[in-house]
């Protein structure tokens, strides 16, 4: 299940939407760019879809997208054959919408003014930074067309598709598995700190005020009151309140009594790479817990929407591709 998810978030779908705001988008690579560069690639066209023409700064932003992760830890310039393929790909996903939208254009939206109108004061209240080298005639013609394919997906029933209910039931049946916790525990604790390198007196110290905290909640004074006073972890104005944790995320000492200490009962003191802790803990799902289709129902029938809305599209797009008129021209 969790690879189904992750190829669902990266599928062209979401590219393809995201793809319609290229303008806001393409700001960030105009400003990589060498001035010269910029103005020859920005006026190059690479594609026409029934004449109109797709630039290469449309390509752009998906492209320094992809590569930004590429830059951090290479500053040399990327083969051309990966620039090649990148291209290649994000023209995929604009021609794609360049279709949806030639498409959705026949739609009568009475209040397509008043709703640019408000995206686009959302927009410059959120990215105020990033519109400032942007007309406001470029930003309102990138939310015409979000609004305009938005409502043609809406209106071909190709976006939200309702999901029946056994379908929903038959996909948790044969997956339930997949859902199966690692385990998972909620704890709180309180740490006194040891660095790697403290002096023996240090620890022993740490270890005092340690055994001090334990003694006093095992007097009656309450784990979060101790915990705001004695702990030295950031959980500490939270009374010690870890939240919910999964199986491998804290040291492998502090797990061994996680998951075998009885529930409510304060632990005795662990010893870690972070210094001494005590622990106590509220909740524990063991490995292998199964959750109820009841708790899983609306993140399965989420993920069948979007799995079910993304072939929707990809259909619709190459029957429209097959009705139009395309010319490539990227090298």
């Amino acid at each position: 299940m969790a690879a189904g998810v992750r190829r669902w978030l990266a599928i062209p779908l979401v590219a393809m939407i995201a793809a319609m705001i290229y303008p806001l988008q393409a700001l960030e690579a105009k400003n990589e760019k060498d001035g010269a560069n910029s103005e020859m690639q920005a006026k190059t066209v690479v594609a026409r879809v029934n004449g109109q023409p797709i630039y290469q700064d449309r390509l752009d932003p998906q492209v320094q997208a992809e590569l930004h992760r590429f830059r951090k830890f290479d500053t040399q310039k990327p083969p051309e054959d990966l620039l090649k393929r990148l291209n290649e790909k994000a023209l995929s996903r604009v021609i794609a919408v360049e279709l949806l939208y030639q498409a959705s254009r026949n739609l009568d939206i009475p209040d397509i003014d008043q709703r640019i109108s408000k995206k686009m004061e959302e927009m410059k209240h959120r990215h105020s930074s990033g519109l400032k080298d942007m007309s406001d005639q470029e930003i309102r013609e990138s939310i015409r067309r979000q609004i305009y394919v938005h409502e043609y997906l809406l209106a071909n029933d190709l976006a939200d598709p309702k999901i029946p209910e056994e379908e929903i039931k038959a996909y948790y049946e044969k997956n339930k598995q997949s859902f199966a916790s690692s385990g998972s525990y909620r704890a709180r604790h309180i740490l006194r700190t040891v660095s790697p390198d403290a002096k023996p007196e240090e620890r022993e110290e740490a270890r005092r005020q340690i055994e001090e905290a334990r003694r006093q909640i095992l007097d009656g004074r309450p784990f979060a009151e101790v915990a705001k006073e004695y702990s030295q972890c950031n959980t500490a104005s939270a009374g010690g309140d870890l939240g919910p944790r999964e199986k491998g995320f804290m040291p492998p000492e502090f797990e061994k009594v996680a998951f075998s200490i009885e529930i409510g009962k304060l632990s005795d003191v662990i010893e870690t790479k972070f210094g001494y802790h005590i622990l106590e803990v509220m909740e524990r799902t063991p490995e292998g817990t199964v959750p109820s289709y009841e708790d899983t129902r609306d993140f399965i029938a989420k993920f069948l929407q979007k799995e079910r809305s993304r072939e929707k599209i990809e259909r619709h797009v190459q029957q429209l591709k097959e009705k139009a008129k395309i010319e490539v021209y990227l090298n």
